[in-house]
């Protein structure tokens, strides 16, 4: 399998950028980031820095779907699937796309061996904020109404096995029955 990313990168040397399809992206370590992560907690509590970390994840979803649709000219819909390619091939971890329902507004994925999790280690509580804000964020732009999302299983808390998430319409708590969690 190739990774379109790599492939596509391009380095300008005079601005010191990484640019994939127009947009600059750059490298950091999974500790760095986790170490950002655990810093906010500290200063803020755990449940306002999930929320920081959820939010910024659901501007990149939106602006990502936004240039997806517009600049590569995607099917909406389409973009959630290019998304999670983007996301494995950015080294998140491999997500799979367990059911995608526009008609329901209903979005479910896996990610095997997630970089957040793992990097992490134990935790009380699910560690995956940016990638539940990415693919919030971006089901909600696809949609064009506000869902949210939800780590029904996080490897950070459980151990080995695929982080779970499920995307819907209003609040979600882990007890949903309407919805096809595993």
């Amino acid at each position: 399998m190739t990774n379109e990313i790599l492939e596509s990168m391009e380095f300008v040397p005079d601005g010191g950028a990484l640019m994939y399809r127009g947009l600059r992206y750059m490298l950091i370590r999974p500790e760095t980031f986790m170490w950002i992560q655990k810093s906010v907690i500290s200063k803020v509590g755990e449940e306002t820095a999930s929320q920081i970390f959820y939010d910024v994840g659901q501007k990149a979803g939106n602006m990502l779907v936004t240039y997806f649709c517009h600049e590569m000219e995607m099917d909406p819909v389409d973009t959630i699937r290019y998304l999670a390619r983007l996301g494995a091939q950015l080294g998140w971890g491999r997500v799979e796309i367990e059911s995608l329902d526009p008609l329901h507004g209903t979005l479910e994925i896996e990610v095997s061996h997630s970089v957040f999790a793992e990097e992490h280690s134990f935790s009380g509580e699910p560690v995956c904020h940016m990638i539940r804000g990415v693919f919030a964020g971006a089901w909600s732009r696809v949609l064009d109404y506000t869902v949210n999302g939800i780590e029904m299983r996080c490897r950070a808390v459980e151990g080995p096995g695929p982080c779970r998430f499920v995307f819907a319409k209003g609040s979600l708590d882990s007890t949903e029955a309407n919805l096809n969690v595993k």
